[in-house]
């Protein structure tokens, strides 16, 4: 899983790299720490999930209504893969 996040002030990308282990069938939860690293003020903030094709995900809360510069909010990430999910998927 590659999660990517960009900073809107610099156009900065910070990519992390996560290895997760799963089953098929079996649902990953996640617990994200969204941090703002820029100058600004953030408002009505969206997580981008690109995931595979027949995978479902959910993010709670859907829209982070604003992060003030330095402020952290915690977003639950869940993973759903499609039952049949293949070796490297």
């Amino acid at each position: 899983m590659l999660l990517n996040f960009i900073d809107p002030t610099s156009g900065t990308a910070f990519v992390n790299e996560i290895e997760i282990p799963i089953e098929m069938g079996e649902q990953i939860d996640m617990m994200l720490k969204l941090r703002n690293i820029g100058t600004r003020d953030l408002v009505d903030i969206r997580m981008v999930i690109d995931v595979y094709t027949d995978w479902k995900y959910a993010v709670d809360p859907e829209v982070v209504a604003s992060l003030k510069r330095t402020e952290e909010a915690e977003i639950q990430l869940v993973l759903m893969p499609s039952a049949d999910v293949g070796v490297g998927e």
